[in-house]
């Protein structure tokens, strides 16, 4: 989301400073892909919630030093100072209390920066809520009124926006729009693609990709008690691997999405390779993608595949937005919103309504029909990258960026 938002700024005013955020503990020059092939330079600095006073990039500290007059002698405080607009994506989907107190405080630690010095705040395209508690709603809503602007990303986000806001609502400041990482750029990224897929794109020969959650599959168990699924979701995955290598003859990539440790629950990359792992037998037509590449070249590999289906929302906007045929196995009603807005909502396959059979059924559907979904992608994928790009041009004549 960083990438694309920043790409798409410097895009239309290349002349602004852009600083983003972190959690690396340093600040530090770094380079992104432009949106037309070219790189550029933002500053990534790290600015933290964290409660530990002898971390400098520690908001708390920082509001200590502030009160003490001492603001000078923290050079991220120095940083923090010369910032005159805040834009806040949270994730893209992380504004919610879901995930508990403190990824709320995490999340909202920006928002929180702005509201205290009194500075701008932009809430770019996102999602609103769930909230589901009173206190985090009141919480949330604050934040919404203060900003100069609020984005969401589809019309879905949008109607839970206006559930939080209620009477409040601004239909001048409350907006709807679009999915930035639409606008993510795409980057080659051949020398780091592995040899036997390099192959089967130099080739031509076809492939389809499969994204795996390692949120999901690497504890599926507590997974489908936590978001009450009907249907196995390691067992769609098998069974839907098992179909394609039997009834066709295209070779699948998995494509780890949500680079993490891979020791970690969470790390595709372990989810992939203990699927991989159960097709030994067809080792020449499956492999696994290594954790080597970053969100805009794993774009392009995902851009290569005949047919994409994936769980990681990111991974299957890297499809939709390439014009590559896509699907999803998605417990969260985010997806539908962003499958609207391709005009691809019935590839979003939802296993806390569906059982584990009806899931593979409708994922087969999606792959025998990808013909029909390109052609679809082909139609509105221009039109929502128009409006990605409109959406920031309004975004950043609503404040006064170069003062």
């Amino acid at each position: 989301m960083g990438n694309a938002a920043a790409a798409t700024i410097y895009d239309i005013e290349p002349e602004l400073n852009i600083a983003v955020q972190n959690f690396s503990g340093k600040i530090e020059n770094v380079n992104y892909s432009g949106l037309n092939g070219d790189e550029f330079e933002v500053e990534a600095i790290s600015l933290t919630p964290s409660r530990n006073l002898l971390k400098p990039d520690s908001l708390n500290r920082m509001r200590i030093e502030k009160s003490l007059g001492l603001s000078f002698i923290n050079s991220f405080h120095k940083r923090l100072n010369g910032i005159d607009l805040f834009l806040d994506v949270a994730g893209g989907d992380s504004f919610t209390d879901l995930y508990g107190d403190a990824r709320f405080s995490l999340i909202n630690a920006i928002k929180e920066e702005a509201v205290r010095t009194k500075k701008p705040l932009i809430l770019l395209p996102q999602t609103y809520g769930p909230f589901r508690e009173k206190e985090t709603a009141r919480v949330a809503k604050e934040y919404i009124l203060y900003a100069k602007q609020a984005w969401a990303r589809d019309v879905y986000s949008y109607e839970l926006m206006k559930d939080v806001l209620g009477q409040d609502f601004d239909s001048e400041k409350h907006r709807c729009g679009v999915d930035m990482a639409f606008l993510l750029p795409v980057v080659p990224s051949e020398p780091l693609i592995t040899t036997k897929v390099l192959d089967w794109i130099e080739s031509g020969a076809g492939f389809v990709g499969i994204n795996v959650s390692g949120l999901i599959y690497n504890r599926a168990d507590e997974a489908r008690n936590r978001y009450n699924f009907k249907a196995d979701y390691v067992e769609c995955l098998i069974q839907l691997v098992e179909w394609v290598l039997k009834n066709t003859d295209k070779n699948i990539v998995i494509v780890p999405h949500v680079l993490v440790d891979d020791s970690l629950d969470e790390s595709d990359f372990k989810a992939s390779v203990a699927l991989a792992e159960k097709f030994s037998t067809y080792s020449e037509r499956i492999c696994v993608q290594p954790s080597t590449l970053d969100q805009c070249k794993v774009k392009y590999l995902i851009s290569k595949c005949d047919w994409f289906m994936g769980t990681r929302m990111h991974a299957t906007i890297a499809g939709l937005s390439t014009c590559v045929p896509t699907s999803t196995i998605s417990y969260s009603d985010k997806a539908l919103g962003v499958f609207k807005s391709a005009d691809c909502e019935e590839a979003v396959i939802d296993p806390r309504k569906l059982d584990t059979d009806a899931v593979v059924s409708r994922l087969i559907d999606s792959f025998k029909d990808r013909d029909v979904i390109r052609e679809k992608l082909l139609n509105s994928i221009p039109k929502v990258k128009l409006r990605a790009r409109e959406q920031m041009v309004e975004i950043l004549r609503s404040v006064s960026v170069h003062d």
